[in-house]
């Protein structure tokens, strides 16, 4: 039951924030080969959240989805990852949490989220934790495929 509205919070969050910051309709979509699943190269936004649950969330793109995300959401062209770029998808994943964080309150899970971290590059999957949830949420757009990472668990108390 906890997973099922924490997969379903964020999947939803991811959604409605992309729907409303950059004016496109995402998809899930299931990834076909275990590359589908690893965050790989490119801009990749992380904040750690703790409470009811604790972990992570990571929202990771890939240079060219980043840069068609971040044109949609500020209205200008962005042909290669900057600061802006890095700026943008910080401030997406930041949404989604926010949105996640109140569709979660609505099941007496609440957590408080930290500053998001950014960076540019390559990132590896993180392996599960003893107690931790790893899931890779795979989404596509008209500018792209990304990936929104969870790690959590739930805290007994």
């Amino acid at each position: 039951m906890v997973d099922r509205a924490i997969i379903s919070a964020f999947a939803k969050a991811t959604m409605e924030t992309c729907a409303e910051m950059c004016n496109t309709t995402v998809t899930p979509r299931r990834a076909v080969t275990d590359q589908e699943l690893e965050p790989g190269d490119g801009v990749h936004a992380l904040i750690g959240m703790e409470g009811a649950i604790t972990g992570a969330i990571s929202l990771s793109m890939p240079a060219g989805v980043a840069c068609g995300a971040v044109s949609r959401m500020v209205g200008m062209d962005f042909t290669e990852v900057d600061s802006d770029v890095a700026d943008g998808v910080q401030e997406l994943v930041n949404i989604v949490i926010g949105r996640a964080k109140k569709h979660l309150e609505e099941c007496r899970l609440n957590f408080q989220f930290g500053l998001p971290k950014t960076l540019v590059g390559h990132q590896f999957p993180t392996s599960e934790t003893q107690g931790y949830r790893n899931l890779p949420l795979r989404f596509a757009a008209d500018w792209g495929e990304f990936l929104v990472y969870l790690t959590w668990k739930k805290v007994e108390g």
